[in-house]
C-alpha cells in the first residue's frame, strides 16, 4: 500500500474545489500541490522510507507515475479533459461559499 493512501482524499478534495471554481490543474500542477502537501510531514518520510525498498530514488517526492497512477485510481471521481475558455465574471464565483471552502 501507498503511504500517501491517506493525503489522497485531501488531494482529490482540493481538486474538486478548484474544478468547481474554474481552475485548471495541468499534471506538473498537480504534482507540485501534492509535494507541497507532503513536505517535511510524516507522509514525506515514510515515502522516502518507501522508496529506499522499492525503487532506485530514495528522493521524498513524487513524480510523472505517480501523477498517472493517481489519476487513473481515482478517474471516477477526477476526469481530465480538454480545456475550456469561460467568461470571466468575478461576482459569479466570489461568493461566500467558494471562500470558505477554499479556506477551511
Amino acid at each position: 500500500m501507498s503511504p500517501l493512501a491517506d493525503i489522497e482524499p485531501l488531494v482529490i478534495g482540493i481538486i474538486l474545489q478548484m474544478a468547481r471554481i474554474r481552475q485548471c490543474l495541468t499534471p506538473s500542477k498537480g504534482l507540485a500541490l501534492v509535494n507541497s502537501i507532503i513536505d517535511g510531514t510524516k507522509v514525506q518520510h515514510e515515502l522516502k522510507k518507501w522508496k529506499e525498498k522499492n525503487t532506485p530514488n530514495c528522493v521524498g517526492t513524487v513524480g510523472k507515475g505517480y501523477w498517472r497512477s493517481f489519476v487513473k485510481r481515482h478517474k471516477n471521481q477526477i476526469v481530465s479533459k480538454r480545456g475550456q475558455k469561460y467568461e470571466l465574471n468575478r461576482q459569479n464565483w466570489t461568493t461566500y461559499a467558494n471562500f470558505s471552502n477554499m479556506y477551511n
